[in-house]
């Protein structure tokens, strides 16, 4: 399998899904919420469950074969600090970025105004929370820090 078509597909397919606000898909399992993207042999599903605290699994196929997946989980720990709508759009902003980029894993730092997302390769995400500081968890390969001057 050629890793660069993959890496380049998982880009784009992330970008016309999640971050691009990619048309719905029927869900896979009871409760989900799915989004997928094909583009010739390749297909890309992720799937998962809740809001504010979520679960999921992203995977690729080619030829109808699964070829990667990647599992994540996230919650927020101080909701008085911060809502699942605001910690939503800032990471939609921050990885619209990062793929334009034409990549997805670490060694990654943005800013806008108020806040910022700095990502770390291969370290499990976990969540913490003070007033200035918020991680979002997940068994991601990127570590991910939204700082922010609520």
């Amino acid at each position: 399998m050629d890793i660069v078509a993959l890496d380049r597909f998982i880009v784009e397919a992330k970008r016309q899904t999640y971050v691009g606000d990619g048309v719905k898909a029927a869900a896979s399992r009871m409760g989900a919420h799915d989004l997928t993207y094909t583009v010739g042999d390749w297909s890309y599903r992720d799937s998962y469950f809740g809001g504010t605290d979520f679960l999921g699994q992203e995977t690729v196929w080619l030829r109808d074969e699964p070829v990667w997946a990647m599992n994540y989980y996230g919650y927020i720990l101080r909701p008085d600090l911060i809502d699942a709508g605001r910690a939503g759009a800032t990471i939609k902003a921050a990885l619209s970025v990062m793929y334009a980029e034409g990549r997805f894993l670490g060694g990654f730092e943005w800013r806008a105004h108020t806040a910022s997302i700095a990502t770390a390769p291969l370290v499990m995400q976990r969540i913490s929370m003070d007033a200035k500081r918020l991680k979002l968890a997940g068994s991601r390969p990127t570590r991910w820090t939204i700082s922010a001057d609520w």
